[in-house]
């Protein structure tokens, strides 16, 4: 099996560290970061069950468009985490999502 599937699979099966966005608590340090994340989530979903649904997609250009987004959150992410504020879950989270479009990125060719 192909390094992408078992990446896949333990990606989907994780929590996502959404708490202040799935909580509602606008006024959160992480709230934004935490929405833009969660956009990213559902476009990595879509993204991948197209291509194993079949679908025709510019699979290259979404997932470039996916990891600047990721490193635009992650520098958001450090930002935050230099004045104080706990952003290791959503770094960790967004590590994994940058290695899991990796893998997707190999799987593809």
């Amino acid at each position: 099996m192909h390094p992408f599937f078992t990446a896949w699979q333990a990606w989907r099966r994780s929590s996502p560290p959404f708490d202040a966005y799935r909580s509602g608590s606008r006024k959160a340090a992480t709230y934004d970061a935490e929405l833009q994340l969660d956009h990213v989530r559902g476009s990595v979903v879509t993204l991948i069950g197209a291509r194993l649904s079949g679908r025709d997609f510019d699979f290259d250009t979404r997932i470039q468009d996916e990891l600047a987004n990721l490193q635009l959150l992650e520098y958001v992410l450090q930002q935050l985490g230099d004045s104080g504020v706990e952003t290791g879950a959503l770094q960790s989270w967004s590590a994994e999502t940058r290695a899991l479009l990796i893998r997707f990125r190999e799987y593809i060719g």
